[in-house]
């Protein structure tokens, strides 16, 4: 029976891919030591407390190796939160080079200033390792029905996605989108909006694309991501543009929500 100390709690998994080969680059040059450090400061601040402010959430974040582990409260506020985090971290990661893959579950978990364990964890580091195929951030049914069900499901649509294989996942890009809309949609006396961060993005993600056409498995993963950033960019004068590429030219991914 669960506990106070033992209960239900938001918990994602999520794998930095490519993280263990950034630290061994280190040794010989190839990675500077401030690209690790950046992204190590992200992994433990992965929000802007100045723009997510949402309290009594008891969100946490415990790196275990090269993957990390965060998790909440199991409350609308609290998913919100999460799912906030995952988004920064993924961006973070991107930036740096480097694709994630994770999922996000709900579940008994325990966890003090020392420890994490639980059902709840087990299960978000079996769907990342053996059933999320492609550098995404699954959302189980349990917990996108919570969503999508909760007064604040205006607040989620937007960043929910099915892929057209199953899982639903989290819409990483959707603030890009979002920017990319305010420059179609409105004249602008003075700067448009600064895409300066997504343009060093999209630049990793070709880079890390046309880096893999030699490794089939880092192909298709790079691929989808690929297929993926084409599909959530608007087709506007901006300096952020499509990735190209094999297979680029094919009919674009469908997503329902």
């Amino acid at each position: 029976m669960a506990t106070a100390q033992y209960g239900e709690r938001y918990c994602a998994y999520l794998d930095i891919l490519g993280f263990r080969e950034l630290i061994a680059n280190l040794r010989n040059g190839a990675v500077q030591f401030e690209t690790i450090r950046d992204l190590l400061r992200q992994i433990r601040s992965p929000y802007d407390p100045e723009i997510i402010d949402f309290e009594h959430c008891d969100f946490r974040i415990q790196s275990i190796s090269y993957a990390v582990a965060l998790f909440t409260k199991r409350t609308i506020p609290g998913l919100l939160m999460l799912c906030a985090a995952l988004r920064e971290l993924t961006l973070a990661s991107l930036r740096a080079g480097y694709f994630t893959r994770g999922a996000l579950c709900k579940g008994l978990l325990y966890h003090d200033e020392t420890m994490v364990f639980g059902e709840a964890l087990v299960k978000a580091y079996r769907l990342e390792s053996e059933i999320v195929r492609f550098p995404r951030i699954m959302l189980t049914k349990d917990v996108v029905d919570d969503a999508l069900l909760s007064d604040r499901k205006d607040d989620f649509a937007e960043h929910i996605k099915q892929a057209d294989d199953g899982p639903y996942f989290l819409h990483v890009l959707w603030r890009l989108r979002m920017k990319l809309e305010i420059i179609r949609d409105h004249t602008f006396e003075n700067e448009e909006p600064d895409l300066s961060y997504y343009s060093a993005i999209r630049e990793m993600i070709q880079r890390r694309f046309l880096e893999s056409v030699d490794t089939p498995r880092h192909f298709e993963k790079a691929q989808w991501f690929a297929r993926y950033w084409n599909d959530s960019i608007i087709r506007i004068r901006s300096s952020v543009d499509r990735i190209s590429g094999p297979g680029l030219d094919e009919k674009a991914v469908v997503w329902r929500l």
